[in-house]
């Protein structure tokens, strides 16, 4: 358990380094870490000390003498083995081994230096060792005898009072501390018991003997007694705190959602801590956490130990897995507050209570559960259960929410108990893991103020179910289960397949989050978005005015349409004007994403800077994206100029039947991945070009015909659908259908449903279809965004032109590489001219720009642009051939020539929409210094604070 060493003890180390007796007792519960950190104490000790490795006590009588001979053995070879090549070192062993006070303690001080020669041999070798076997000559012997042996073959009056003056003899001609480690000290025979508190008093010099021991049962309470009455200093090692078991879960890579139930399972304690990390890490689960060995013992002896009343209370309080408040407590023994503090002290001081890791004091989790299970028989289980339920559900009278200690306890006692009232609980109970997972990811996933009041997706539940509980599930069988026990409730409306639990009363709903704990060791957190927010990023954020949560990742177009729900309505505010900020964060490995808004742009930013660090400092949140908001405009532009670049030939398609209609769609979704292929994730997200499939009802075909749009990371084909299964399309579990026949797989989803209606046999080519759509998302995502300032800079105009153009040619590469066009795009090149009008008739608050682009059919693909001094000249004799101006294409013939206003003709070069705002300018104008610092526009080529940390998965 060497992972021990770098959690939550320093203060412990601190306190035994402190200790100023020379024996002192660590003490502490079985499974609390002693060996661990006894074993750690050579890293805290300052290093010239000389100790000695831990040494586990037996229960033979002498093991007390043998094991300080042990540890005396180790410390002389440490010494060696420092400096074996000098002989001075030699000298002061042999000089120990020769000086003790009496024969017998001469012939001791041999036998433990003879012990350590060998020991000290088996780990240098022989001949590194050679000088100080010629050193010490007739010291040594023991032949072939093991250092017990050796010990018992000789006769001392006080071996203890011998080993004691060879532990001061050691420290004192070495000059250096000596310290022996002892662990299980409650395993020594009585008369070693008695030894050991002789020691306390015998022991001299800078020598340190560190004694573990195991108390709350006969042999280690007697020794804790007799050696604390001779005067051993000692100190008590408690239950990790949360904090310590959070940073070593964390380090130890344990998923998030299981650090609750850990830190409960092994309530703060570092054996069974390990051994949970050890399961996760194995894929196993934490069902099979161990207890160190002894310790069903140890709760056996414990047990027998408590007096019948005693017994009473704490069978009575068995039943409840989490502490209850003290007033429940209290009311439900029939004591009152001070009675019920006296027995909690009494049951501290048997070791039935111990203090766990979140502070209070109650049962360790493993000492509760054996006396719930080993000490109880099932009729006296089932009567405490019945008793401990019906206090509960009286409890939960009074509560406008279930308290967090009550739901496991919940669980535990509906397994064994049968109500008064006949209600079993048996629709909870007897629900398959699968049901109760789709149950749990219902109250997690559904928010209080959510879009469908109170009803949720059933794809996204059923996602998120299978994502919580890490099991497969057989979504029809699951739901179809759940509502023929009455505990769901599911709805088409609006094409939206939507469920909600309908959890009848208040002890079943608490017996649901028990189960939940119980089968998959997670804490369930209804309104898990908003419970995220509130514990975790709310405290972050102390500028923000209102929030819009939601679980999973949100897209861009999510903040965007969530921005334009916080404006206040009350109030003429644009989106561009409106300071907020998107982001999506890890909890528990689930996504969860909100869009703040803020008062003012500097708490916006105080905001960001805040959380962009705070996975550094929050071991509980991944912050996975932040989006500061507004966002600057999506130049989805560039899509049609790249489809225009491929010279695709959009002509309309004939379609007679179903098999046409799906080749329809399968050359929609070829020319959607086309374009995918050279897209951001940005445009990914708001254009709606991830990966997508069709499912067709084709029945009516040509006339009429349903096509519904999956998400998708396949390349299937267009799939048909029976007619069996359309025969109610707004059946609420007809996507569960259709995933239970085979027609969804893994995470795909409908994301729409389209009916079809032809007068004629003709359908517009498909790319056509998908430009019209990119425009239109396109133009509605920009509307409302900050107007774009172009810089009247001739460098950087042409600097995005070039970046776009290397757009528009993937775009038609990649037209291309898919088989959509059957030859690679002629790249042209662009001359391009601006220049301001100065005649007041043109002239508006930003100047009045114009341009001229004249293209060249070189297939160079070459940007060139240049502002002109002269705007009339450009306008009347720019033509063909190409001016003298461009030196490098000087007198080259023009295939095409087009000018205007600045914004309209350059606008689809630099990406932007026909609806895009766009305003030439010069920044080094007094209104373009002024416009350069505000927020009110984004400036060309200078960069907003864009989106931190990462892009969407």
């Amino acid at each position: 358990m060497d992972q021990i060493r770098q959690y939550g003890r320093d203060s412990d180390h601190e306190a035994v380094l402190a200790l100023t007796e020379r024996l002192s007792l660590i003490i502490g519960d079985s499974g609390i870490g002693k060996s661990a950190f006894l074993s750690t104490l050579d890293e805290y000790w300052p290093s010239h000390a000389l100790i000695s490795r831990p040494i586990v006590l037996k229960s033979v009588e002498g093991a007390l003498q043998n094991a300080i001979a042990d540890g005396i053995s180790d410390c002389i070879a440490t010494f060696l083995r420092d400096d074996s090549q000098s002989r001075h070192a030699w000298t002061v062993i042999n000089a120990i081994a020769r000086r003790a006070g009496r024969v017998t303690g001469r012939e001791i001080g041999a036998a433990v230096v003879s012990s350590a020669v060998e020991l000290l041999e088996s780990k240098l070798g022989k001949e590194a060792v050679s000088l100080g076997r010629a050193v010490l000559g007739d010291a040594l012997k023991g032949g072939a005898l093991g250092l017990d042996d050796r010990l018992s073959s000789i006769r001392a009056t006080d071996l203890a009072q011998e080993l004691c003056g060879l532990l001061a003899e050691l420290s004192e001609t070495t000059q250096r501390p000596v310290v022996i480690r002892l662990d299980n000290a409650e395993r020594l025979s009585p008369p070693d018991h008695r030894l050991l508190a002789e020691l306390a008093s015998a022991l001299s010099g800078d020598v340190r003997l560190i004694v573990c021991v195991t108390p709350h049962h006969a042999e280690g309470d007697e020794v804790v007694r007799l050696t604390q009455s001779r005067g051993a200093g000692s100190h008590s090692l408690q239950a990790l705190s949360r904090a310590a078991i959070d940073e070593w879960l964390g380090q130890a890579r344990v998923p998030r959602s299981q650090w609750d139930a850990i830190a409960r399972l092994s309530s703060g304690y570092p054996f069974f801590v390990d051994d949970a990390v050890r399961a996760v890490a194995h894929g196993g689960s934490l069902d099979e956490i161990n207890a160190p060995d002894g310790f069903d013992a140890l709760m056996r002896d414990t047990w027998s130990r408590v007096s019948l009343p005693i017994q009473h209370i704490v069978v009575r309080l068995s039943a409840f897995i989490d502490p209850p408040p003290d007033e429940f407590v209290a009311a439900h023994l029939g004591q009152d507050p001070l009675q019920w503090g006296l027995t909690r002290r009494s049951l501290v001081d048997l070791g039935v209570f111990v203090q766990r890791a979140d502070g209070r004091l109650w049962f360790h989790d493993r000492r509760r559960d054996f006396i719930w299970r080993r000490v109880l028989d099932i009729t006296q289980r089932s009567y405490v259960a019945r008793e401990a339920l019906v206090a509960l559900t009286e409890a939960l009278e009074s509560e406008e929410i279930v308290p967090e200690w009550l739901p496991p306890s919940a669980a535990l006692l509906s397994r064994c108990s049968v109500r008064p009232d006949g209600d079993d609980l048996s629709s909870v109970l007897a629900m398959t893991d699968a049901s109760i997972a789709v149950l749990w990811a219902l109250l997690e996933v559904m928010e209080p103020d959510g879009q469908w009041r109170g009803f949720v997706g059933i794809p996204e539940v059923l996602r998120y179910a299978e994502a919580r509980a890490k099991i497969q599930i057989d979504p029809l069988e699951a739901i179809e289960s759940l509502e023929r026990w009455g505990l769901i409730k599911a709805v088409e409306l609006e094409d939206t397949r939507l469920i909600r639990a309908t959890i009848p009363n208040a002890i079943e709903y608490a017996t649901l989050l028990g189960e939940i704990y119980l089968r998959f060791h997670a804490t369930p957190r209804p309104g898990f978005a908003s419970h995220a927010f509130t514990r975790h990023i709310r405290p972050q954020l102390p500028g923000f005015d209102r929030a819009v949560i939601s679980l999973g990742r949100a897209t861009l177009l999510d903040h965007k349409e969530n921005v334009a729900a916080l404006r206040d309505p009350k109030t003429f505010r644009m989106e561009s004007d409106t300071p907020a900020l998107g982001a999506t964060i890890i909890v528990d490995e689930q996504p969860v994403s909100f869009t703040a808004k803020f008062s003012t742009w500097e708490q916006r930013d105080a905001a960001v800077d805040k959380l962009e660090t705070f996975s550094v400092t929050s071991p509980y949140v991944d912050v996975e994206r932040l989006v500061p908001l507004p966002q600057a405009r999506i130049r989805y532009g560039t899509y049609r100029e790249g489809v225009a670049a491929s010279e695709l030939k959009l002509v309309s398609t004939t379609v007679a039947n179903a098999a046409d209609i799906a080749d329809y769609l399968d050359l929609l979704v070829a020319c959607a991945g086309a374009l995918r292929q050279v897209s951001t994730h940005e445009e990914l997200e708001v254009l709606g070009l991830g990966g997508r499939r069709y499912l067709l009802d084709g029945q009516g075909a040509p006339e009429r015909w349903t096509t519904y749009e999956l998400s998708t990371d396949s390349s299937a084909r267009t799939r048909q659908l029976p007619s069996e299964l359309i025969v109610s399309p707004r059946d609420p579990l007809f996507e569960v259908r259709l995933r239970a026949d085979g027609y969804l797989h893994g995470q795909e989803r409908i994301l729409r449903t389209t009916s079809h209606f032809r007068s004629t046999g003709s359908i517009e080519h498909p790319m056509t279809t998908l430009l019209e759509s990119i425009d239109k998302v396109g133009r509605s995502f920009n509307s409302g965004l900050r107007s774009v300032l172009v810089p009247a800079k001739a460098n950087l105009i042409q600097g995005e032109i070039r970046r776009e153009r290397e757009r528009v040619w993937a775009i038609a590469d990649a037209l291309s590489a898919a088989g959509l066009v059957d030859h690679p795009p002629r790249r042209r090149s662009l001359m391009i001219s601006f220049a301001e009008h100065k005649e007041p008739a043109f002239r508006t608050d930003f100047g009045s720009w114009f341009a001229t682009v004249l293209e060249v059919d070189d297939g160079k693909g070459e940007v060139v642009v240049l502002e002109e001094t002269n705007p009339a000249r450009s306008n009347r004799e720019w033509g063909a051939p190409v001016p003298a101006e461009f030196e490098t294409h000087a007198g080259a013939e023009v295939v095409r020539r087009h000018d205007g206003f600045a914004d309209a003709v350059l606008g689809p070069l630099l990406g932007f929409g026909r609806d895009d705002r766009l305003h030439f300018t010069d920044l080094e104008s007094p209104l373009g210094k002024m416009l350069r610092g505000s927020r009110s526009y984004d400036v060309l080529g200078i960069s907003p604070k864009g989106i931190h940390r990462g892009n969407p998965s």
